[in-house]
């Protein structure tokens, strides 16, 4: 009775895991651990194989056949996960498609596009990498660790890097997923929230992970002024409302707009990324 009860606390932990990291993962668990239910009474260790192969199998083709037709229906589209000269915006990460975090709705696409477009016309060695933006299904689903991201409307964007020999980097950050290689303030400047209680906030420092980020990366800051400029100004034509900003980070890249603003001292640091929100299309 015990062992049964540890099992299914086990499974129980996998299927929440699976589902918060990628939604399918989690339904795609369970239709393996049944496989290998079945094919226990004949051999525990073929269950087990037979379990494990069909999942790792599972994965990829649901995300890459089932789920995309069934995203359309909710209103959601796959954002390509690699640039090419006719398209220069791509997931700085393959995990990001792996994991399905790279759904959106029709006009964060339209946007996305024609961002990177006319940021490749002015910086021809220029690609958008973006970051999270949500899953393929249901509105108000979370995507941890996000406060937001939950209704094909949200995505972030990684700054823009350059080399030490000052040579732009294309799909690179500090960071190997572009989150928590965070620009610090300028000296002097208090830090935002360091008054605040630290505990109940996603506003994490990542101090343990600061030393195995790459050191040869610096903030492009031309590059990541002009994408914050375009979607600041020329964004509300493609339904930009929002972008979440550290303040230092915008008065260091020299834009200003009633569109930016700081997320507050709950929410993750917005000084290693953009996070846009997107409405309506004005017509």
């Amino acid at each position: 009775m015990v062992r049964r009860l540890i099992f299914l606390a086990g499974a129980a932990f996998v299927f929440a895991l699976l589902t918060a990291l990628t939604q399918p993962g989690g339904v795609i668990f369970l239709v393996a651990l049944c496989l290998a239910s079945t094919l226990r009474r004949w051999s525990g260790a073929l269950a087990l194989l037979a379990g494990l192969a069909f999942f790792i199998i599972a994965v990829p083709l649901v995300n890459l056949l089932i789920v995309p037709p069934l995203a359309a229906l909710n209103g959601r589209l796959p954002l390509p996960c690699e640039a090419t000269a006719q398209r220069p915006y791509a997931a700085l990460s393959p995990v990001y498609c792996l994991l399905g975090r790279n759904y959106a709705r029709a006009e964060v696409k339209t946007m996305l596009e024609a961002m990177a477009r006319d940021l490749a016309a002015r910086y021809p060695d220029v690609a958008v990498a973006y970051l999270d933006s949500g899953f393929p299904f249901f509105d108000g689903f979370p995507l941890p660790p996000h406060l937001s991201h939950d209704d094909g409307r949200r995505i972030d964007l990684a700054y823009f890097y350059k080399d030490d020999a000052g040579r732009p980097a294309p799909l690179a950050t500090p960071s190997p997923v572009g989150y928590w290689g965070f620009e610090t303030p300028p000296a002097g400047e208090p830090a935002l929230c360091a008054d605040k209680a630290r505990w109940l906030t996603f506003r994490w420092d990542m101090g343990w992970l600061q030393a195995f980020l790459r050191k040869d990366l610096v903030l492009d800051d031309e590059r990541t002024a002009a994408m914050l400029r375009w979607l600041s100004e020329k964004g509300p034509q493609y339904g930009v409302a929002k972008i979440l900003l550290e303040p230092h980070m915008a008065k260091r890249l020299g834009v200003a707009s009633p569109m930016i603003r700081f997320q507050g001292c709950r929410a993750a640091r917005h000084d290693d990324h953009l996070h846009v929100e997107v409405g309506q299309m004005q017509p």
